[in-house]
Parts: C-alpha cells; structure tokens; sequence
C-alpha cells in the first residue's frame, strides 16, 4: 500500500489491452476508460460508446445541482454512497459509469417525503422491480426507497434505509455509518473515509453475483489504495466481514495493485 500512488497504477489500460471483445469491456462496465485508453491509441471509438460517454459527462455534470438540491430540502444529514465519490478517484468522473446517487439518511421515509415536497419525482420502475401484483410495493423491504428523479434529468436518487449488505450477515447501523462520515466536496454532504468505504463497498459486491464486474473491483482497489489497510481489516471484524473483505481485497489487490 502507498497511499497517493497515480491511479494509472492500477493497471486498467493492461485490461483493457486484452479484453476478449467490446461486449466484454461493456459487461465490466469498463467501457469509457476504453474509450480513453483507444483515443490515446488512435483507435476509433464505437459509436455506441460515444454516446454512453455523452451521458456520463452529462450525469457528471448535473450530480453537484442534485446533491445542492438534496442538501437545500432537508435539516438531516446526508451521507453520500458510492457514485460521485468513488468517481473523483478517476482519471476524470465521467469515466466512471453511473446511473444513480445512493443517498442515506438517519430517517430516509422522511427524506423521501421531503424531497418529494421540493420538487423531486418517482422514477420509473427498474427492470427487476416489474411484477404481475401491480398493488405491491416493490421497494417495501428494499435497502432503499423507491428512487427518485429532479425534472427528467438522467441521473436517479436512491434513499437507502440501510446499506446494501448481504443478507445473511448482520450489518452495521446507519447511525454508525454516519458517525464514520466527514464532510465531502459537495457542500453539506457528508462521505465516508476510504477504509469505510471500501469495506462497505466490498460487502456490496456480494449481495449478487459477486466478482461479476471489474468496475466494481476496481473502485475498491482505488479505495484501497488511500485506505489504512489495518482499519480496514479491523473494521470488517467488528462488522462481521473479515472473511469476505479478505477475499475481496485479495481479488482487488491481484487485479489492480
């Protein structure tokens, strides 16, 4: 571990070199730091691609208006998941794919309903939430709420009532996730450090499918490379993940550092 180390360390470009095929690049969600690394090559970049980069930079740019509109609708604190603050850990944001900003709050219903108040709207359904009782509520036992969406922009909030953690293991409280939390670069939005969020992170990834995309792996390994490696550890102990993050951050690790 050095912390600071450039984060083309991370050996992405190497990846991207030899993967079998674009479907296998768009699987991994590695997709725009291919297009980076076929520019610097003079490779023409896929029209399709072109178009997801369009997006992203789109999405990069409006996350900070969102998050200045979260921050104005409530009195609670805000905790920021994943997303931008992962993202800031790239060559550029926009290179890391995403649809969503994971908000989690001490009281996320009322969250939800005070955004609801200052202008936020449902989203439409996600494709797993499609269902034949159209009475159901299919985030009612989710991690999060159902998201939300500011005047059609393409860029979703998802409330969370709790992190995203495996269902078998117990997992640590909000209130503790917060007390974790400082302030991020977004006025008023609280982040976590990067040993908390790299674990968070790690216990995510094995919620389904786990070591699915290398996207996933490599946000850890970013994290990874700031983090304090004994925090981290100490903190998967306490929370009851030691034997998940050491695989995790071995794969990460292997792959990346």
């Amino acid at each position: 571990h050095v912390a600071g180390t450039p984060a083309r360390s991370l050996g992405w470009d190497e990846l991207v070199d030899s993967a079998p095929g674009l479907p296998a690049l768009r699987a991994h969600r590695l997709q725009l730091l291919a297009g980076r690394r076929w520019r610097e090559l003079g490779r023409d970049v896929p029209d399709d691609w072109r178009a997801d980069e369009q997006l992203a930079a789109v999405r990069d740019a409006i996350a900070p208006d969102i998050l200045a509109r979260v921050r104005a609708a409530t009195d609670q604190p805000v905790l920021l998941l994943k997303g931008p603050e992962v993202a800031r850990r790239y060559p550029r944001p926009s290179l890391r794919p995403s649809i969503d900003l994971d908000l989690l709050a001490p009281d996320a219903e009322r969250l939800q309903e005070q955004l609801i108040a200052a202008g936020f709207e449902p989203a439409e359904d996600p494709v797993w939430a499609l269902r034949l009782d159209e009475s159901a509520d299919p985030f009612a036992d989710k991690h999060h709420l159902r998201p939300l969406r500011w005047s059609g922009w393409p860029l979703r909030l998802e409330i969370h009532r709790r992190p995203s953690w495996p269902s078998w293991l117990p997992q640590p409280a909000s209130s503790e996730l917060l007390r974790l939390a400082v302030p991020g670069e977004a006025e008023g939005i609280l982040v976590l450090p990067p040993a908390p969020h790299g674990v968070l992170l790690g216990a995510h990834l094995w919620v389904s499918n786990p070591f699915a995309r290398l996207r996933d792996l490599l946000d850890i390994a970013l994290l990874l490379q700031e983090a304090d490696p004994d925090e981290a550890d100490g903190l998967a102990r306490a929370w009851g993940v030691e034997r998940m993050w050491s695989s995790t951050r071995a794969v990460a690790e292997s792959v990346f550092l």
